[in-house]
């Protein structure tokens, strides 16, 4: 399996308010589907543009439907 990397865009109080996947074969950046990201991917993932707890709260959220506080 292709390893992900995760492109958090930042709100101006620092916050995770977006994030983007990208995979190696993908030619660019997608929007994060959190309901689609397995536990294996975010155990191998590259985390970029914020603190890979702030981005893995952001996807736990999603998935569950809701914002991650921050």
């Amino acid at each position: 399996m292709q390893k992900l990397t995760f492109i958090a865009e930042t709100d101006t109080q620092g916050r995770v308010a977006w994030v983007w996947a990208k995979r190696p074969a993908w030619k660019a950046a997608r929007p994060a589907d959190a309901r689609s990201i397995s536990a294996s991917d975010l155990a191998r993932a590259q985390f970029h543009g914020a603190a890979e707890d702030d981005i893995r709260a952001w996807v736990s959220a999603q998935a569950r439907g809701g914002r991650a506080q921050n």
